[in-house]
């Protein structure tokens, strides 16, 4: 069994997909939520496999006293890195994983926001990482800058960097493949305020496109979590085809 470290950054939620999907793998998930005060464990090697989620915080908060456990979890990003295992960071996940690798993180240049479904395509070295174009779930208001020595796999129109790989084994996603259609429509109610941003779609548009994307955007996410995986179970390089268009 895959022994996966999960890391979220919300005290009251569990993420739906991405564990249902692992555990259906055969992985065994321990979950941690810094932001509840739960520490990092100190001996990473007790895990094939690295998560790190997205959350409602900023990079530019490890600076801050009450956000410490960020700075503690690109320490241990830094760590998991130096063993070439598979790792995984989405939205916040993949902008702490670009902070590590020295890359900057901030607001778009115009102010603009992703929230909803939009289309990102492959770039060159991407082309058998998803199809041309494919619509993804965002929602975030920060971008990365790709890392040095990482490779851009994905772009879209109004944040240009969408997907890297460090290494065989790292990857970091602007996007959401995790985000499950209860969340979506959970969100959309509870943070309604903020789909006034500018570059936010409507709910109604988003709650519609929800059957239109999901079941790809989903389909996509499980093949890509199947060969993201592989390292971890056979001690093999990552096949570059992590994420492959035929599903």
């Amino acid at each position: 069994m895959t022994s996966v470290l999960m890391i979220g950054h919300m005290p009251r939620w569990r993420d739906r997909r991405t564990s249902a999907l692992l555990t259906g793998k055969g992985c065994e998930i321990t979950w941690l939520c810094p932001a509840a005060g739960e520490p990092l464990p100190r001996d990473l090697s007790l895990f094939q496999a690295m998560v790190v989620l997205g959350g409602p915080q900023y990079v530019y908060n490890a600076d801050e006293a009450d956000h410490t456990y960020l700075a503690d979890e690109m320490r241990a990003i830094e760590r998991w890195l130096r063993t070439e295992k598979p790792f995984l960071g989405i939205c916040l996940g993949a902008q702490l994983l670009a902070a590590t690798l020295g890359a900057e993180v901030g607001q778009h240049p115009e102010g603009m926001t992703e929230i909803g479904y939009y289309p990102i395509r492959p770039t060159a070295a991407g082309k058998d990482f998803i199809p041309d174009p494919f619509p993804v779930y965002e929602w975030h208001y920060h971008g990365f800058a790709v890392p040095h020595g990482a490779e851009l796999l994905a772009s879209g129109d109004i944040f240009a960097n969408q997907a890297f790989r460090y290494g065989s084994a790292a990857y970091g996603l602007q996007f959401h493949p995790d985000s499950t259609p209860e969340e979506i429509i959970e969100w959309t109610q509870l943070l309604e305020e903020q789909l006034s941003s500018p570059g936010a779609h409507p709910r109604s548009r988003q709650l519609q496109e929800i059957g239109l994307y999901d079941r790809d955007l989903s389909a996509w996410f499980s093949a890509f979590l199947e060969g993201w995986l592989e390292p971890a179970r056979n001690g093999g390089l990552l096949s570059k085809n992590v994420g492959a268009t035929t599903y």
